[in-house]
């Protein structure tokens, strides 16, 4: 077969090719799979984001040193949604409100408390981790420029 006769053939199978895919294309399909599909898809992100915002990440608890009891911190007693929106990604916000929780508590009489939190966060679509060291006391660890050592640091 010489060059020519090769290059009309491949041509005549790409116009082939090309035609199918035109066709299919534009050919009527039904679309309820695709409703469906999207409907399901827009039902599963809505769930995901309103147990986010409801829920949130963060869960703060305290420890009474001297029983060695500790106790979850219902959120809604001490923040607006807004607050409690906003919490989960900003370490800092965690920090004053442990601070503020911890003078909330001395008041309500349950003396000198230890307050920690549980922060689990997805940032910069990696997946959900620690943002804030779980083990240490919030209470202890003061405001500061310095770098802090209770932020643990993301992971790839």
């Amino acid at each position: 077969m010489d060059p020519s006769q090769e290059k009309l053939k491949i041509s005549d199978d790409m116009s082939a090719w090309r035609a199918k895919i035109e066709t299919r294309l534009f050919e009527q399909i039904d679309l309820a799979p695709l409703v469906f599909f999207r409907v399901l898809f827009g039902g599963i992100m809505f769930w995901e984001v309103t147990r986010y915002y409801d829920h949130g990440w963060v869960e703060r608890y305290y420890t009474d040193p001297s029983s060695g009891e500790s106790w979850v911190v219902d959120q809604t007693d001490y923040l607006t949604s807004r607050q409690r929106r906003k919490l989960p990604d900003r370490p800092d916000m965690i920090l004053l409100f442990c601070h503020y929780l911890k003078q909330e508590l001395r008041e309500e009489g349950h003396g000198d408390v230890q307050i920690r939190a549980v922060s689990r966060v997805s940032l910069n679509g990696r997946a959900p981790q620690l943002l804030v060291d779980s083990t240490r006391d919030l209470t202890q660890v003061e405001r500061s420029l310095m770098p802090a050592t209770w932020i643990i640091p993301l992971k790839d």
